[in-house]
């Protein structure tokens, strides 16, 4: 489809969907109460600018006088009180989360941008007047139906501060998550998450840092992507940051750093901390005691149990935080229970605080002792909601995405082994355990050092020795945060490393097969057999004559000296048959020749001489 087309298509469809929203009972009633005057100064500009949108205008009748009522809205605490007329008990009782207060006399309500909308809609030929918090939630909930229309938006503002273009479902995104206090962006791996919250932030920043007044932001991610929002910032944000991603240390001495930084003259701070370190006790007890401009839940899957301590802990900071985004590219992981702890702490008004009432309400439970989930219910209401806030992209809907896109992902090799690895590297002899591990020649001590940063080693009488978890722990994280369903390659080159990916897939119970000199576990018809979730794929044994297209995620956990084996690797997957867009990611243990292999493979130059080159240079 060409620009012109693709332009046409995606205009019809946003007018489309503005039709739409025209005809819904909310932006009726909106016209009727604007028009009446019921919904204070607040509420009817926000109104206004809504119809303006949906290309209406104000209802001249005010609704219908005969059945008119006067109703009005008080804000007590967190619950709205709606005075009403006796006769209009049975619509008050419909309205949802409708409680009868017998001390004041009146229909209670909790009190949010939802229940503002749907108080609207329910008194749409009534008179509602609201109190000044009524008309702010309710103005943010004019808001939320307004983002809705900007979703497949292509006549869109180009965004302030940034580097670079974005992509268009990126644009539709920053727009979207921009216009509310909570958002969730729920996009695939390798569609650019990142660069939108980083957008986000950093045009957010402004209306403070022109004041004088300090902006600061907290990412909260797994353990492995601490190291990459400090790259992401500097490659995107249009504006300059200050980081503090600590990775090294107690967590008390990294509360102690993140201290420091919030406390800094600096305009702009984002503090940077793994899941686990920030539920522990002097990180939790610090940032739940400061206030947060803006909360980044990256990978917020990771807090779907609300019984957890991590989801309970990521729910405090919502009161905490003026405004919070999540990123992941699996919302639902096993099924829509696991959209509880995440939105009790982006949005907690969307679906309740009470677990048990959410499942009662959207599960169908049965079994022994009726805690098994047989089914789901309420689906329609169960998607506005979630959709209320999220912004859902894959990466096959992505139509300017390239057909195929790398990713570089980083560990930190631990202290023992960074030493191990520094000693080959300088003296070319390392002493592991009770054994010695020796490079006769410039291309063994290439193999000794690729092999630290694996994982394992063997020393000079044949000992296997592991020496480091780390890129081990990243290949679990990754394929933790893709759906369990899809299936993913990785490419290795040492036997040992394979033994690695089994003992990954094993613990994260996936099924696993290898393509290697000791093992060949493809189909009949050399393609990716359907039972295996994982498969391993020597890079000297796999790299021709296998088709692996019912994957599009491939790991290069290790790689040898070959570029034309690694162009072989990547056209197992990204080859006539492949229906998808294809993501390659690498990983890459930081301060180690890994990242000097990639370059050399990127800029296809001859790896031994270019890696050599750059390890006498780093001397």
């Amino acid at each position: 489809m060409d620009d012109t087309k693709l332009a046409t298509a995606l205009s019809d469809l946003h007018a489309a969907r503005v039709a739409e929203f025209a005809e819904r009972p909310f932006i009726e009633a909106l016209a009727r109460n604007a028009s009446a005057g019921s919904l204070g100064e607040r509420g009817r500009s926000a109104a206004l600018l809504t119809l303006k949108r949906y290309g209406r205008s104000l209802d001249a009748s005010g609704g219908s006088e005969e059945a008119s009522a006067a109703l009005s809205v008080r804000t007590e605490g967190e619950r709205f009180l709606l005075d009403s007329p006796f006769r209009l008990k049975d619509l008050c009782k419909r309205v949802q989360g409708a409680r009868w207060d017998s001390g004041h006399k009146a229909w209670t309500y909790t009190a949010s941008p939802t229940s503002a909308q749907n108080l609207v809609a329910a008194f749409a030929d009534h008179q509602l007047t609201g109190d000044e918090r009524f008309n702010d939630l309710l103005s943010e909930s004019v808001r939320r139906e307004d983002a809705q229309g900007l979703k497949d938006a292509t006549d869109l503002d180009p965004i302030p501060f940034t580097k670079g273009t974005p992509w268009l479902h990126q644009l539709q995104a920053y727009h979207f998550a921009q216009q509310l206090p909570s958002a969730m962006l729920a996009l695939d791996m390798g569609t650019g998450k990142s660069r939108i919250a980083v957008d986000l932030i950093t045009n957010a920043s402004t209306k403070k840092t022109d004041a004088g007044e300090p902006f600061r932001v907290l990412v909260i991610c797994p353990k492995s992507v601490i190291g990459v929002w400090p790259r992401e910032l500097g490659l995107h944000a249009g504006l300059p940051w200050t980081t503090c991603a600590p990775l090294k240390g107690t967590v008390a001495k990294r509360t102690e750093e993140a201290k420091v930084a919030y406390d800094s003259p600096n305009e702009r701070v984002a503090i940077i901390v793994n899941y686990e370190a920030a539920r522990a006790a002097a990180f939790q007890t610090w940032s739940t005691k400061v206030d947060w401009d803006y909360v980044i839940f990256d990978e917020s899957h990771r807090i779907k149990d609300g019984q957890s301590k991590t989801s309970r802990y990521c729910s405090k900071l919502t009161r905490k935080s003026d405004r919070r985004l999540m990123l992941t590219g699996t919302p639902l992981p096993n099924g829509p229970l696991d959209i509880f702890g995440q939105y009790r702490t982006l949005d907690p008004d969307i679906f309740g605080r009470s677990f048990t009432a959410f499942r009662a309400r959207y599960a169908l439970m049965g079994g022994y002792g009726g805690y098994e989930v047989l089914g789901y219910q309420n689906e329609d209401e169960f998607n506005k909601k979630l959709y209320s806030i999220a912004f859902r992209v894959s990466s096959d809907d992505v139509l300017d995405l390239p057909g195929e896109h790398d990713v570089t992902r980083t560990c930190v090799l631990e202290p023992k082994a960074q030493k191990i690895y520094d000693a080959l590297e300088d003296e070319m002899i390392a002493q592991i355990n009770d054994g010695v591990v020796t490079a006769a020649n410039a291309l063994v001590k290439l193999l000794r050092l690729q092999q630290v940063t694996g994982g394992a080693l063997h020393d000079d009488d044949k000992n296997l020795t592991y020496v480091s978890t780390a890129k081990a722990e990243l290949l679990a994280d990754i394929a933790t945060d893709l759906p369990a369903d899809e299936p993913i390659v990785v490419f290795c080159r040492f036997v040992h490393d394979l033994d690695v990916v089994k003992g990954v897939a094993e613990k994260l119970k996936r099924s696993y097969g290898e393509v290697s000199g000791r093992r060949n576990d493809m189909g009949a018809d050399a393609k990716m057999p359907a039972g295996i979730d994982i498969m391993a794929v020597q890079v000297a044994s796999g790299s021709e004559g296998i088709d692996l297209t019912r994957s599009h995620v491939a790991i290069f956990y290790s790689l040898g000296f070959s570029l034309a084996q690694y162009l072989q690797a990547r056209r197992r997957l990204s080859r006539p048959g492949q229906t998808r867009k294809v993501l390659f990611l690498h990983l890459e243990a930081e301060k180690t020749i890994d990242g000097a292999i990639y370059a050399a493979l990127d800029d296809k130059q001859e790896v031994v001489d270019y890696v050599l080159t750059k390890l006498e240079h780093s001397k």
